[in-house]
């Protein structure tokens, strides 16, 4: 089973649509980017191009993330299709994101 098969178990995210299981891929490379740059592993500028691939994936497929500030409990966030259905809104902790990241 290989990383992204592990995610898609774990988070549950089988039934999503596959621009949704990338940009959530895309959104762990980000958190572990961001945790090795701090950590000096990685330089500021790795980090960055991984983040600007997260955003243009986002941009390219009409993807939007939602927060606390749109009503989520603090700990979650979802991924969706902007102007898709509020009604498919599928959040998931930031713990569990954070775990999957470490994995």
């Amino acid at each position: 089973m290989n990383h992204k098969e592990l995610m898609k178990r774990f988070l549950d995210l089988e039934d999503e649509e596959e621009e949704v299981v990338e940009a959530w891929a895309l959104f762990i490379a980000v958190q572990k980017v961001f945790r090795d740059a701090e950590a000096g592993i990685i330089s500021k500028r790795e980090r960055d191009k991984v983040q600007r691939d997260f955003i243009r994936h986002m941009r390219k497929n009409k993807l939007g993330m939602q927060d606390e500030e749109d009503k989520l409990k603090a700990h979650e966030v979802a991924i969706i299709k902007e102007g898709g259905p509020k009604n498919e809104l599928k959040p998931l902790s930031i713990f569990d994101i954070w775990l999957i990241a470490d994995f």
